[in-house]
């Protein structure tokens, strides 16, 4: 439903010098019924009424004292006094009462007037003499049509130190913009009907990674069928089908005469409805709060209720283009030594020679566990089917998904689309908007090669967790960061208790997953799965994989990825666990690692002996960094030793 037409009244009253007197540029349907212009003690007074309001504009010079005429309303038509009343009052932005201000005050008490002000307002004045800006124009109305009116500053008038106030009509519920953007409406969806139809055409499409075009175009063909789409030009906050008739109601009324009191009790009532509406969703959604299994909702319901405001900020001068280029960058290998990589070569070949080539088909059991981890509301990949879609496919459907599947796997080859992802770069907190490395890459990827992963990472799962050491925490089932953090904490503890010092570093990796190179990491695959098949899966997943950078709305080129790992894939983490799995330990040092995030620590009498191992450590950590085409991040690796000596403390 479009809001109301409003009833153009638009009042713009500007003041000068009282030679100039005042003026009042008025738009409105009705006409003028009478003018008075009188002055009361050096008040400019003008006053005029229309057939639905009377508007008084006044000019109030600095040392005459404030008075006013009696004011009678017999029609109890709504009643706009604005003007400039040179007056000071605390309520309208000053810093103190005045005379003059305290008798507007109380002139506005006793007549019935409520103050049209907003304190994140501009000021309506700026002195040049004291280089500063005041409110002396101000603008009331009667408070029983307070509601159907709302004030703005408008920009400086030229050759003035006045900006002009602009007061007009508003209806009780007004209408929000939209964001523009199409989007299927899950809600209204007949999920029956998407499903049998899906369901009787997919039998003529073949399940193969070449016919997943057809198959996309098919489920779009069929969601449009029967999951409206669209967006809204506007939209009312909580409007449900009983509230939907009072406004029809209202806007009729308003139309015909926005100050009748029949509409204004209508827009009580509709005001009131949408209230109680929006209590009962809020109700729901705290009920509803789940932090344990989604805590998605609950999250972004804190983050709207936190005062601080947090805005993306814009800056030009860093473009798609540059991100991608240095996501590139961040992949370029390191060791580019040719003897390197005939070692690589050399030690894959013997690595798939003592692997098995075992596989055995995927399962429906296998597709309904990864089913089970989808979750609704997630971004779509370039192919635009969703969780939603995904979770309502039939048994012939799901059927069709499993051959395909099974078809990748054999073959090792998967749909082009998959091949390609929009990438999201996000500015990262505290960071400097203008350089390319402080932006994170959020690869969006279709959701029905995530499920794909998913089952891969199930049938490796096993091997890899078994062989994983046990001073990683990070994306295990039964860890978390944590846990780490207990371990470190007490290992500390442990310190204090035996009266030693307990020294760490806290070592960064620069872009982790964008440097991990691909012939390394399906090595160590290899020799960690030990699976031929396995890994010929895997590396069909990461081969010849496209991107895009997309920010504020621009597009960066189609890229290339030939190394890295895309930060939202399902089976990244666990690849780069594998990936860093070899890194060195060390006797008397202890490692406390999550992911990507390393921490060393050792305890010793001596400051000389922790900085000692700690740097050997470090030395030693460097070789292999190089060696596998990894960063570390000197600026934000810290140091730090946790001791009860503090005779020793420099």
């Amino acid at each position: 439903m479009a809001p109301p037409n409003i009833p153009g009244m638009h009042l713009i009253i500007h003041h000068e010098h009282p030679k100039h007197g005042s003026a009042i540029y008025a738009r409105d349907k009705s006409t003028i019924v009478k003018s008075q212009d009188f002055s009361e003690q050096s008040m400019e007074i003008l006053r005029v009424e229309t057939a639905q309001m009377t508007i008084t504009s006044v000019y109030k010079p600095p040392p005459t004292p404030f008075t006013w005429p009696q004011i009678t309303n017999p029609n109890n038509k709504p009643m706009i006094t604005i003007g400039d009343f040179n007056s000071h009052n605390t309520i309208w932005g000053y810093g103190q009462n005045n005379p003059d201000g305290v008798a507007v005050e109380e002139w506005a008490a006793n007549n019935d007037f409520t103050l049209l002000h907003n304190q994140k307002d501009q000021h309506t004045f700026n002195s040049g003499r004291w280089k500063k800006g005041y409110n002396p124009d101000l603008a009331f109305v009667s408070s029983r049509h307070f509601s159907s009116f709302e004030r703005t500053v408008g920009d400086p008038v030229p050759k003035s130190q006045h900006r002009p106030v602009i007061i007009s009509t508003k209806p009780a519920v007004k209408a929000l913009d939209s964001n523009g953007i199409p989007r299927f409406n899950f809600r209204k969806a007949n999920w029956e009907e998407f499903t049998a139809e899906l369901d009787a055409r997919i039998k003529s499409i073949e399940a193969d990674p070449e016919k997943y075009d057809d198959f996309r175009k098919l489920v779009w063909e069929v969601a449009k069928r029967h999951i409206p789409r669209g967006c809204r030009e506007s939209y009312i906050p909580c409007l449900n089908d009983e509230s939907q008739k009072l406004y029809e109601k209202y806007i009729k009324a308003y139309n015909a005469d926005p100050f009748n009191e029949e509409t204004i009790q209508l827009g009580e009532e509709l005001t009131s409805l949408l209230a109680d509406e929006s209590t009962q969703r809020w109700i729901e959604l705290i009920t509803n709060t789940d932090m344990t299994h989604n805590s998605k909702k609950a999250w972004a319901t804190i983050k709207r209720l936190n005062s601080e405001k947090h805005t993306q900020t814009r800056i030009a001068a860093v473009t798609p283009n540059q991100v991608a280029n240095q996501l590139l960058q961040n992949g370029k290998p390191l060791n580019k030594e040719r003897g390197h990589l005939k070692r690589l070569k050399c030690q894959m070949d013997q690595a798939m020679r003592d692997s098995e080539d075992q596989f055995n088909n995927f399962t429906h059991e296998d597709l309904k566990e990864a089913l089970s981890y989808l979750k609704a509301g997630k971004a779509s990949g370039l192919d635009g089917i969703t969780t939603e879609m995904i979770q309502h496919f039939g048994p012939n459907t799901k059927s069709w998904v499993l051959d395909l599947y099974n078809k990748c796997a054999a073959t090792c080859r998967i749909p082009k689309g998959w091949r390609k992802a929009r990438v999201v770069a996000l500015l990262k907190p505290g960071k400097d908007p203008k350089s390319t490395k402080s932006y994170r890459p959020i690869s969006l990827l279709c959701i029905l090669y995530k499920l794909y992963e998913r089952m891969v990472m199930a049938r490796i799962a096993p091997k890899v967790e078994e062989n994983l050491t046990p001073d990683q925490a990070g994306f295990r089932p039964g860890r978390s960061t944590c846990d780490q953090l207990l371990n470190l904490t007490q290992f500390i503890e442990d310190g204090y208790e035996t009266k030693q010092i307990t020294g760490t570093v806290f070592v960064d990796l620069t872009a982790a997953y964008d440097t991990v190179n691909h012939r390394i990491l399906l090595l160590k695959v290899a020799k960690m799965i030990k699976n031929k098949k396995l890994v010929n899966i895997i590396q069909s997943l990461l081969e010849n994989r496209r991107f895009f950078v997309e920010m504020d709305g621009r597009k960066s080129r189609w890229r290339t990825q030939k190394n890295g790992l895309p930060q939202g894939s399902v089976l990244a983490p666990t690849l780069f666990n594998i990936y860093t799995n070899d890194q060195p330990e060390f006797a008397d040092i202890r490692r406390f690692i999550y992911a990507d995030d390393l921490c060393l620590a050792t305890q010793s009498t001596s400051f000389k002996t922790i900085e000692r191992r700690l740097t050997d450590a470090l030395e030693t950590l460097t070789e292999y960094y190089t060696k596998n085409s990894l960063n570390a991040n000197p600026g934000k690796t810290q140091v730090c030793a946790f001791h009860l000596n503090k005779h020793t403390q420099n």
